[in-house]
């Protein structure tokens, strides 16, 4: 009879060390999908028009670099470049840069 609990204990531990192995297994596989998505994401809109979805390019305004859409035309600044050109100590205002680069 004693050899009946041994063995039971003996099992519960092998399926408490196997259900956690899995878990572990499970959470590195959940990471690597999920880097893998976010590569795909970003290849799938690197440099796309949030507007229409054309091919963006960048290009330099002073210190900074604006992307341009090369469908419509659509401007985007990066994260605190809108605020380093609105601090540019030019005589022209913010508004008149833009739209001089724009003319191209």
């Amino acid at each position: 009879m004693s050899e009946n609990i041994l063995s039971k204990s003996g099992y519960d531990q092998e399926e408490a060390y196997i259900k956690q192995k899995e878990a572990s297994e499970r959470l590195e596989r959940d990471k690597l999908r999920a880097e893998l998505e976010k590569t795909q994401q970003k290849e799938l809109h690197w440099m796309k028009c949030p507007k229409c979805g054309g091919q963006m390019e960048e290009r330099d305004m002073e210190t900074i670099k604006i992307d341009i859409c090369t469908s419509c035309g659509g401007m985007y600044f990066d994260k605190g470049e809108f605020e380093i050109a609105a601090k540019s100590h030019e005589s022209h205002s913010m508004f008149d840069k833009i739209s001089g680069f724009l003319k191209w």
